[in-house]
């Protein structure tokens, strides 16, 4: 049975570009729970703070990170090493 989650925030206290960044991104992450973007306090993940610091200084753009994805493994059966 999946963990019970208090809902922290609803659709409108998420920015556009975080709405954007957690869809490119987070969503594609084998770590991401399923609307963990409504229910944690803080987005905490170290990947998620910095693709969205280079997005907000233009070293990144989102056609760099899609582009990236198509080339990445995201193997989730693969074993941690």
């Amino acid at each position: 049975m999946a963990k019970k989650h208090k809902i922290l925030r609803t659709e409108d206290d998420i920015s556009p570009l975080n709405r954007k960044l957690i869809n490119t991104v987070c969503h594609k992450c084998n770590f991401y729970a399923e609307d963990q973007e409504y229910w944690e306090s803080e987005y905490e993940c170290g990947a998620y703070k910095l693709i969205r610091q280079m997005l907000e200084e233009n070293k990144l753009t989102f056609e760099e990170i899609e582009d990236f994805f198509t080339r990445a493994d995201l193997n989730p059966e693969r074993e941690l090493r």
